[in-house]
């Protein structure tokens, strides 16, 4: 045995490796990290990791020091957009768990429209939400810390007798 170090036998009796008892580093905060040694290397590897094995790639971008960007985003391309995939919901009954796979399917292929319109440095975020017609009122509301400069949002709604459809697309600046 090594001094300093308390070490077990695996239960297993296949197995004769010694795995050494875990390093528990001081408290911070209200989190306890509990790390233990692999055993080949040396290599240092945190219990709760969801890391894959593969190495990550990783990319070095110098910075850009751009605060502004380049191109404003055109709130009328993005309503095109949005009044093109809202005019598919006209011949639409609502359904609930139609209408839910409706929705998220209707939110992708707007992300996947609005990255064809080339704004750069921006994360667009769309949300789709598509309700029944009963007769009642319905707000949707939003809050976030944005640039008012260079972030911007577009809301687009439709109706027809029997569901009622909102989207919303918030455009914001990656500085």
């Amino acid at each position: 045995m090594m001094e300093g170090r308390r070490t077990r036998r695996s239960s297993s009796s296949a197995s004769s490796l010694f795995f050494p008892a875990p390093k528990v580093p001081p408290q911070k905060g209200n989190f306890v990290m509990t790390f233990f040694s692999c055993p080949v290397g040396n290599v240092e590897q945190a219990s709760s990791s969801t890391h894959s094995a593969r190495p990550r790639a990783t990319t070095v971008a110098e910075n850009t020091y751009k605060m502004k960007p380049e191109k404003r985003i055109s709130a009328e391309e993005v309503k095109s957009i949005i009044v093109q995939h809202l005019q598919s919901l006209e011949s639409q009954i609502y359904e609930a768990k139609r209408c839910r796979e409706l929705a998220k399917g209707m939110s992708n292929s707007i992300m996947g429209d609005l990255k064809h319109l080339g704004y750069a440095r921006f994360k667009f975020v769309c949300s789709v939400t598509i309700g029944q017609v009963k007769g009642q009122d319905v707000r949707i509301a939003s809050r976030s810390i944005w640039d008012t400069d260079c972030d911007t949002f577009v809301s687009e709604s439709y109706h027809n007798d029997s569901l009622f459809a909102v989207c919303v697309v918030f455009g914001v600046y990656q500085e």
